[in-house]
């Protein structure tokens, strides 16, 4: 999963780099006007705390930004469900 630690970016701005993908997950990044990445965990797992829906690379405040506001980053990982 090397391959989601150095994002390409627009031309005009530096490549973004962001944490690796939660344990038992995954990383989807795409370029918009933002670098803009979804996280996922797999089949089994949760997130150990709520996930944004997305999460957008700020490049004049060089810093992360959850969609919506207010949930942490750098992203949780993904823990296994415990089935009773």
């Amino acid at each position: 999963m090397e391959s989601f630690e150095r994002l390409s970016a627009q031309p005009d701005n530096p490549p973004i780099t962001h944490p690796p993908p939660p344990h038992h997950g995954s990383v989807d990044c795409f370029t918009w006007d933002y670098q803009v990445c979804v996280i996922g965990c797999d089949e089994g797992y949760l997130p150990e705390r709520p996930h944004a829906e997305s999460y957008l690379y700020n490049h004049t405040a060089k810093q992360w930004l959850s969609w919506p506001p207010g949930y942490e980053y750098p992203w949780a990982d993904c823990v296994k469900v415990c089935k009773d």
